[in-house]
């Protein structure tokens, strides 16, 4: 089975990072969907940035600014001993695997210990040949700072920007299916990524699905909708869509695709009218759903295009604008930058069996330290907040921070300390438009207009960054409160969850 499986390691009071084998199957497809560039998954945690081989050191650092992202940069043969002689650590997986989807394209690949990290979002490409530029490291930073989350769950979000080539993250596509679960892991979906037995046919298999396949759409919560390719349930002669070849259907909760047996499973559809599948279902509650289509056994070919109908607002296909419609910020820097760390925090890599182990010195008057309310590794890392926010500076905890165990520096009992990975600017924008007095000067930014990605942010170390990536939820709490509400990932980010 191929797919992102990688793991992750929850910041907890433990002494250090917890430690996670590597005997998982992390073949990597794009953690940023080739059908979706914008469309991707936040699941990267403070840990997984500070706790790999490469960012713990500044010789890792170093070699990562002066290297290409290839495969003989990490090659034992060929390349430099602080990437090419990397452990398989999920700190060091996880990280690899974002950095390059972050930087290459879809037709690029890094192997890494065996396992292949496909690109996907494609902001740097030319840092595959040969070393980054500083446009190159700004844009992956931002990308990176985007990723991280504090909550422990893989999140869905809509990511704008540009490359570093001036192309924009297009919104144009429509949103596909997510295929991979809500852990932080991003678990793929045996779905789409198992191959079926020549016994397993039909709707209710969970294997043989198609990612490009499978489609979401917007409904009005409670109400009635249809979906078919080619039929209608309880009505033939009036049927959506169509279908050539024996076609299956399954409608699925929310944003990700799903199997038979799980809780986000609706409905699931064969021989509705001859051969061709429909569906009937409730709106789910937050107003989302999708739908996968595919033939009645893995291999067997078909065409087909699915069509809803509603007793209420609908919308399938949709378009990101739709599902996405909440601004939460930009963030943007450079955290590769050894200069730019902070001296008083510093990484134990062999720090036993539970992994790396953070050491902390107390601050100073240029970088916080032990006892400070908060810690800042990078002075490279920001982000600003769209202004709706009800309380910004709630939500900048909620959404950077995290509170862990570290050691003080020259010994001593392991304390708690909370460290944010960015810092919050404040509101990217005070006048909705291009105006010097904004955090980022520049609104819904050339080429493409309508899609509100910021530019020309400035940091609190007085630089102008070129390459801001503009996030957009699909609900305001998304990123900074677990589904449930049980297990918060503050008290701070939860009163940030209302806009104005």
């Amino acid at each position: 089975m191929t797919g992102r499986a990688a793991l992750a390691l929850t910041l907890a009071l433990t002494g250090c990072f917890a430690d996670i084998g590597a005997d998982e199957d992390l073949t990597d497809t794009g953690f940023i969907s080739p059908l979706n560039p914008h469309v991707i998954a936040n699941g990267m945690q403070l840990s997984h940035i500070l706790g790999n081989g490469i960012m713990a050191t500044d010789a890792g650092m170093e070699a990562l600014r002066q290297n290409s992202l290839s495969n003989e940069s990490f090659d034992p043969a060929l390349g430099p001993p602080e990437l090419a002689g990397l452990l398989p650590s999920a700190e060091n997986q996880v990280f690899i695997r974002h950095l390059v989807e972050c930087a290459l394209d879809p037709t690029m690949s890094v192997t890494f210990q065996g396992i292949k990290y496909q690109g996907a979002a494609g902001l740097a490409p030319r840092w595959n040949k040969d070393k980054p530029t500083q446009e190159d490291l700004e844009a992956v930073s931002g990308c990176i700072i985007a990723l991280n989350n504090s909550i422990g769950l893989s999140v869905i979000l809509s990511l704008r920007g540009m490359t570093v080539a001036g192309d924009p993250l297009s919104i144009d596509g429509l949103v596909r299916s997510f295929a991979y679960g809500p852990q932080v892991t991003a678990t793929p979906l045996p779905s789409f990524f198992a191959s079926c037995s020549p016994f397993e046919t039909g709707a209710g298999r969970n294997c043989g699905w198609l990612e490009d396949q499978a489609f979401v759409g917007t409904c009005t919560k409670g109400h009635t909708v249809h979906v078919g390719a080619g039929a209608r349930v309880g009505d033939c002669g009036s049927p959506l869509g169509f279908s050539n070849g024996n076609t299956v259907l399954r409608a699925c909760k929310g944003l990700r695709g799903c199997d038979v047996g799980s809780a986000d499973h609706l409905k699931s559809a064969d021989n509705t009218c001859g051969t061709a599948p429909a569906v009937k279902f409730t709106c789910p509650a937050d107003g989302t759903f999708n739908v996968m289509l595919a033939g009645v056994k893995q291999g067997t070919p078909f065409s087909g295009e699915m069509e809803a109908d509603s007793d209420a607002a609908f919308e399938f296909p949709t378009k990101a604008p739709t599902v996405f419609p909440y601004i939460e910020g930009a963030f943007y820097g450079d955290i590769t930058d050894p200069k730019k760390r902070n001296p008083n925090v510093r990484v134990v890599l062999e720090g036993g069996r539970n992994g790396p182990v953070i050491v902390v010195g107390k601050g100073d008057k240029k970088h916080t330290g032990l006892g400070d309310p908060v810690v800042f590794p990078f002075d490279g890392a920001f982000g600003c907040f769209d202004p709706a926010w009800s309380d910004i500076d709630a939500y900048a905890t909620g959404r950077f921070c995290v509170t862990v165990s570290v050691q003080p520096e020259g010994g001593g009992a392991f304390q708690p300390q909370k460290f944010c990975l960015a810092q919050n600017v404040g509101p990217c924008n005070v006048v909705p438009v291009d105006d010097p007095n904004n955090v980022c000067q520049r609104l819904d930014q050339d080429p493409v207009q309508g899609d509100f990605d910021h530019d020309d942010c400035l940091g609190l170390d007085g630089n102008l960054y070129k390459y801001p990536f503009t996030v957009f939820l699909h609900e305001p709490c998304d990123l900074i409160k677990k589904k449930g509400g049980k297990d918060d990932a503050s008290q701070e980010g939860q009163a940030a969850c209302k806009r104005k």
